[in-house]
């Protein structure tokens, strides 16, 4: 994962238009002639992948969508949010922002398009959360806590079973979803979590969160000592 997280950026220093063709290999001995003759045949065919190679293909197209952003109207630029994503979704975050009884928004990106789904719209609690928030596949949240200003809770979770794509994907992605959320949807994220399991995010997680921006906040504003006589 280490020479597969760092060779896009070797080959961006050395200029990608160089090398035409990516070829993965586990063996020395795949890097010979009568090696390249069946890379050449492999790649001709339409067999199903080992766990081995499959794992590579993953990689590489994680890598891929790393270099590219997620597909369809392109990565956000100039401040403007270029995230494929179905209807509703930024119906559902604009009304969260603006308060009822529902607080909880989920998403989940489909791998096959790429494409930001709305999952579900429901109410939480912070001891609820957990519970609420799927545990098999990743997601993106987005909480309404119930303090005064009703500041909102980015929840991004991607649980260890997942695909190492589907992981890729939504690491990639995660930027963009904030930014579409924050520009429109109309939200301003206050806290951003980022967890493996659902269950991590418990309610003293949570509540920890707040508590740390209270403390900051009263020692900030300390009322001043008095000056002593002289």
């Amino acid at each position: 994962m280490l020479f597969a997280s760092t060779r896009l950026t070797l080959v961006r220093e050395l200029g990608g238009e160089h090398f035409p063709e990516s070829v993965f290999t586990t063996e020395a001995s795949e890097l010979t002639s009568e090696g390249w003759e069946k890379h050449i045949a492999h790649e001709a065919k339409e067999n199903p992948l080992t766990a081995e190679e499959q794992s590579l293909q993953d990689i590489k197209d994680a890598e891929a969508l790393e270099s590219r952003g997620t597909r369809g109207q392109g990565l956000a630029q100039g401040g403007r949010i270029a995230i494929r994503a179905d209807e509703g979704i930024a119906g559902a975050l604009q009304k969260l922002g603006s308060g009822g009884s529902d607080n909880l928004v989920q998403l989940r990106m489909d791998g096959a398009s790429e494409t930001l789904q709305l999952v579900s719209v429901s109410s939480a609690t912070p001891s609820s959360l957990a519970s609420q928030i799927d545990a098999k596949e990743p997601r993106f949240s987005f909480y309404r806590h119930d303090d005064a200003a009703g500041s909102i809770v980015f929840i991004s979770t991607c649980p260890s079973g997942a695909k190492i794509r589907e992981r890729m994907l939504y690491a990639a992605s995660r930027g963009n979803v904030v930014s579409l959320a924050q520009g429109e949807g109309g939200l301003k994220v206050a806290k951003k979590l980022e967890a493996t399991n659902p269950e991590e995010v418990t309610e003293q997680v949570v509540l920890e969160e707040f508590k740390s921006e209270e403390k900051e906040e009263k020692k900030g504003f300390a009322k001043p000592k008095r000056p002593g006589r002289r």
